[in-house]
């Protein structure tokens, strides 16, 4: 279920688009989940090889700047709506992951990385951890 907040409803985002990145992107997200279970279902591990990593899963959602680019069409060059209906799709998205793993740790990440040149890069990333501990 969409969740549409006051400053949701006062910006012109398209309320239908924002249901169907949400659902689009949980929908990636959990098919991710369980296709790494299932490829670790068919593999024999020695108990001292499995490693936290191996539970869990790092999803990275497209940069911001490709995000507007995709949604310029729509909304024009109103940056400050496409940051609120980026943030609202995030922030939705790990709403919904919770309802379906409920007992996993589910979170957002931001990381910056630099290339050769300095250049800094943000990567916004959903992480489903099931790990036991």
């Amino acid at each position: 279920m969409v969740e549409y907040t006051r400053k949701i409803l006062n910006s012109c985002c398209d309320l239908d688009i924002l249901k169907s990145h949400i659902d689009k992107l949980a929908n990636e997200i959990i098919r991710a989940v369980v296709n790494k279970r299932i490829e670790h279902n068919y593999r024999v591990y020695n108990t001292n090889n499995i490693t936290k990593n191996h539970k869990r899963i790092i999803y990275v959602v497209k940069p911001i700047i490709q995000w507007h680019l995709h949604n310029s069409n729509i909304y024009g060059n109103d940056e400050s709506m496409q940051n609120t209906l980026y943030e609202e799709v995030i922030r939705q998205t790990i709403n919904e992951l919770k309802k379906t793993f409920v007992d996993s740790k589910i979170y957002e990440e931001t990381k910056q990385t630099n290339d050769i040149y300095d250049n800094i890069t943000n990567h916004n990333l959903i992480v489903v951890d099931w790990n036991e501990e």
